[in-house]
C-alpha cells in the first residue's frame, strides 16, 4: 500500500489526524513511503510536531 500525503489547508481536526497518519507512515506502518513527501509534510505543515516526528525518522532520511 502507498501513501500520499496531500497538502494541508484545513481545520485543526484534519491537521490532528495527518500527524497521526504522518507518525504511523514513519513507524512502519505501511509498506511503501515517499519519505521525501512525508518530511516536506512535517517541515512545512506540521512545524508543531516536528520534534516529535524528527526522532521516529530513521537516520538515513534525517535531515
Amino acid at each position: 500500500m502507498k501513501i500520499v500525503i496531500i497538502g494541508l489547508n484545513a481545520t485543526t481536526s484534519l491537521i490532528t489526524l495527518r500527524f497521526f497518519i504522518v507518525r504511523d507512515i514513519i513507524s512502519h506502518k505501511y509498506d511503501e513511503v515517499d519519505l521525501e513527501e512525508v518530511w516536506t509534510v512535517i517541515t512545512v505543515n506540521l512545524p508543531s510536531f516536528h520534534d516529535y516526528i524528527l526522532p521516529l525518522l530513521p537516520e538515513e532520511h534525517k535531515p
